[in-house]
């Protein structure tokens, strides 16, 4: 035989072993569907057996991805909790800072006062008997001139004194009128109160009875959400509790508001805010019926305070 001969000899029978193996690859179960009547041919259906191999590792693939999903969620919770005390943290060295700042200023004026009142000098008591002979020597209209400047100048320090206490207590209520949240959570003009604070019946009809912890104001989707108070964005995500797309802002002295069911964040975790500022848009995310946006107030770490009071203030 000759090597041309061997060759085409070798060829067939490696075409001959392919035909084999394809057939056995695509081999599998065959369903017939026959007509009860008629004598049209059955209709052949042919199951390979790689695919029901496929159909059976998919459905435990499944499973083991939705088990791995829901795995990582459940770990990233704790890391998200601990990014919003970070956050929560880092707000609260910015209002330290500004109260240092504060107390400079405070210290400033108090130094400023101690120069105009001379309070290195002891005047708690009015001076009543003056030695003439030592301001004045004997003559005693210069004396009697002498003590009623003593005494002015002891009615003087008192004046200044109270004058610097009123003024220190006019500055610090001014200052928590400020950070107070004050108004609607939208522009003026916009949107109208739907549902207040407190019991209520469930809109979703599932519980014979409901508390509402706070008030919403229904607005067209897109309108703008603005911030009551001056404040920190302390938390700004998509949360699980029925709320949405939310923003909680930190305002001091332990006082924080919500501003839920957003369509759209506009603001950051740790970013500063002042009162007016858009911080939101009003959607229907979460556990809503409808566009509006659910505003509460929370003083301290009790529940929720009625918002109303705050709502009036201008």
């Amino acid at each position: 035989m000759t090597l041309a001969e061997r060759i085409h000899f070798q060829l067939e029978e490696w075409r001959k072993n392919a035909r084999k193996n394809k057939n056995r690859a695509w081999s599998g179960i065959s369903i017939l569907v026959m007509e009860t009547e008629g004598a049209a041919p059955p209709l052949r259906i042919r199951v390979n057996y790689f695919l029901l191999l496929f159909l059976g590792l998919l459905g435990p693939g499944l499973i083991f991805l939705t088990f791995l999903q829901n795995f990582r969620s459940s770990s990233a919770r704790p890391i998200i909790a601990l990014e919003n005390r970070k956050s929560l943290m880092e707000s609260m060295i910015l209002a330290t800072s500004e109260r240092q700042g504060l107390l400079l200023q405070i210290s400033r004026q108090l130094e400023l006062y101690r120069a105009l009142s001379n309070e290195h000098q002891d005047f708690q008591q009015a001076p009543e008997k003056v030695e003439y002979e030592e301001k004045a020597g004997a003559d005693e209209e210069i004396a009697s001139r002498v003590l009623q400047l003593d005494r002015m100048k002891y009615e003087l320090q008192h004046l200044l004194a109270d004058a610097y206490y009123n003024l220190h207590f006019l500055w610090h209520r001014s200052v928590l009128h400020h950070n107070t949240p004050r108004g609607w959570p939208l522009k003026p003009g916009k949107g109208s109160i739907t549902s207040t604070f407190g019991s209520r019946e469930d809109p979703f009809g599932h519980k014979s009875g409901d508390r509402h912890s706070g008030m919403d104001f229904a607005a067209s989707p897109g309108t703008p959400i603005i911030a009551t108070a001056p404040g920190v964005v302390s938390t700004s995500s998509q949360g699980e509790s029925g709320y949405g797309l939310h923003v909680w802002l930190h305002h001091g002295n332990g006082i924080r508001t919500l501003y839920a069911h957003c369509s759209e964040i506009l603001v950051e975790e740790g970013q500063r805010v002042k009162r007016g500022d858009v911080i939101a848009l009003v959607g229907s995310t979460g556990r809503s019926t409808g566009n509006h946006v659910h505003y509460e107030v929370k003083v301290g770490e009790g529940h929720s305070s009625d918002p109303y009071p705050y709502v009036l203030e201008k």
